[in-house]
């Protein structure tokens, strides 16, 4: 495969980041805990998290992408929902690496700041992108359903 060029994947990567930011300071928001952010720095009540190049999800995306197009592929008959469940993949990460991030907050709340490296760090990320491949399988199933 042949690596993005650096201008697009440093504003994508960005774009991300920024956005994985916006929705997990929403969800956190919206389980009750206190939350302020900053760009992509989501301040907490004990410590901060800083939301890095690696964290934006662009590496599921890409893994997702290839999965899905497979999958599209060998379920799908149409073209349109090959297409829409390849295109589909974009949500889902973008919502299963907002996930990830809550999580993690949630737990650098609960445990401290041992849950953004190491075992947790990347069990999250395992358990987040099997869902991940569940929603797009689900979609798959969904898609297959309606007619042409």
């Amino acid at each position: 495969m042949i690596p993005l060029p650096s201008v697009f994947y440093n504003d994508l990567t960005f774009r991300l980041k920024l956005l994985a930011s916006i929705i997990s300071s929403k969800l956190l928001a919206l389980i009750g805990m206190a939350v302020f952010r900053e760009g992509n720095i989501i301040h907490l009540n004990k410590t901060s998290l800083q939301v890095i190049d690696a964290c934006s999800g662009l590496r599921s995306l890409i893994s997702l992408l290839a999965l899905a197009v497979l999958f599209a592929y060998f379920t799908q008959k149409s073209i349109w929902k090959r297409l829409s469940l390849v295109l589909l993949t974009i949500p889902i990460t973008i919502f299963s690496n907002s996930c990830r991030l809550t999580v993690t907050a949630i737990l650098v709340d609960r445990i401290g700041p041992q849950a953004t490296e190491g075992f947790f760090h990347i069990l999250t990320g395992i358990i987040m992108f099997v869902i991940a491949l569940v929603l797009l399988m689900l979609c798959g199933t969904i898609l297959k359903r309606f007619r042409q």
